[in-house]
């Protein structure tokens, strides 16, 4: 309901939650010395980005939270170059295409002139 009948003034608090998840992964990609990424990344993460981590055995609810909203970051964010030590240029999402950001690879033999 709107803030002028009594309401909190969310459209739809479904759609506010995801974004406060998402929000939350956005913080721990970024804040790698906090707590909470130290917990989450021994529990969930031992060899893997936030983003890359599955469910795992017995979850916690938190946890589970977490990654119901995983999509949301991973349709908007792109790859950032950097120095190049880290590129994984066949997952990366980095070049803009219509319906994907995935690299698309010529076949054997065939050139395409840009």
């Amino acid at each position: 309901m709107s803030k002028l009948k009594g309401g909190m003034g969310f459209r739809d608090m479904e759609d506010f939650n995801i974004a406060l998840l998402a929000k939350q992964i956005w913080r721990l990609i970024h804040a790698k010395h906090s707590l909470a990424f130290k917990i989450l990344k021994a529990r969930y993460l031992p060899h893997c980005a936030i983003l890359e981590a599955g469910l795992g055995n017995r979850p916690s609810y938190i946890w589970r939270s977490l990654h119901s909203a995983q999509w949301v970051i991973d349709k908007g964010a792109r790859w950032l170059e950097g120095n190049g030590f880290m590129l994984n240029i066949g997952e990366a999402k980095w070049i803009l295409r219509p319906n994907s950001f995935k690299l698309i690879a010529p076949k054997k033999n065939e050139f395409y002139l840009i």
